[in-house]
């Protein structure tokens, strides 16, 4: 159809509209060529969103005409309705095969996988939990202080603090190894091994170990850190809510594998079926 039209828009047509009408005769070949492009395309729809791998497959149609079919359907074989028919859903199930086929070896891989990170995952979370009540006793042993002296020596502290941080972390831009830098509030602070200038960050570890992402101020970074420690429990609740998606992710591909669903059975109804119809027609296969 595109190509048609090609050939009425295409440079040289000195028309400045042009008029174009598509007729279909019922039980026409124009009325097949329509239903084929029609089918073509739900399949190519169903490629691009990725839904082959459904199990109806209701519109996962295509087929090929070769001269000897198009020659029956010139003179209204009605068999010929009936082989394109059977072989669209040999080539429906084919790729329905296929694809679960290749999903099942998806899920054996995460099956064999999924265990050791759910111990993993559950083995970071009891660090961070550790670590919640490591804060929360930090906080109890250094109270805010109270006293306008104490407060400037902590002021005077955090600013040389966060000086030296800031000028390490300028310096660190691209190194290859990490290194550990000062200790805060008992976490190591850990400066990053390949880090780039555009998005700095540090690591702060003491039983478990996290990922700070910092800013571009000097006052800043201190205070993105104090605030990361004093809400571990964000943290926590967001690696529980990913061992909830990985036990569950789990218990789902047990089932899917558990299950022993094929298409052997469809596949070789339908090839035996365009056999006889391919007989019947005088048409070789040809390997299809």
């Amino acid at each position: 159809m595109v190509q048609r039209e090609g050939r009425i828009l295409r440079q040289g047509n000195i028309n400045q509209e042009v008029e174009i009408y598509r007729y279909i005769t019922e039980g026409s070949f124009d009325a097949y060529s329509w239903q084929l492009l029609e089918t073509k395309q739900r399949f190519i729809s169903g490629l691009l969103a990725g839904s082959l791998v459904e199990r109806s497959g209701s519109d996962i149609e295509d087929s090929v005409l070769d001269y000897a079919e198009v020659k029956a359907l010139a003179v209204g074989n009605p068999l010929v309705k009936d082989r394109v028919e059977a072989y669209n859903e040999l080539t429906k199930y084919k790729i329905l095969q296929r694809k679960y086929v290749e999903a099942r070896i998806v899920w054996e891989k995460e099956a064999m996988e999924l265990p050791g990170k759910i111990k993993h995952q559950k083995d970071i979370i009891s660090k961070c939990i550790e670590d919640i009540e490591f804060v929360k006793q930090w906080n109890k042993k250094y109270p805010e202080s109270e006293t306008n002296d104490e407060k400037k020596k902590l002021a005077e502290k955090r600013k040389l603090i966060r000086s030296t941080l800031h000028q390490a972390i300028k310096q660190n831009v691209l190194e290859t190894k990490e290194r550990k830098f000062i200790k805060y509030r008992e976490f190591d602070i850990i400066l990053p091994a390949n880090m780039k200038s555009e998005k700095p960050y540090v690591w702060l570890k003491n039983n478990g170990r996290y990922y700070v992402e910092l800013g571009c101020t000097e006052v800043g970074d201190l205070v993105r850190i104090d605030n990361y420690l004093n809400n571990l429990s964000d943290h926590l609740k967001k690696l529980e809510e990913s061992l909830e998606k990985q036990q569950t992710k789990l218990s789902d591909i047990k089932t899917n594998l558990s299950k022993d669903e094929n298409f052997y059975d469809q596949i070789n109804h339908y090839k035996k079926q365009v056999e006889e119809l391919d007989e019947k027609l005088g048409v070789n296969d040809n390997g299809k």
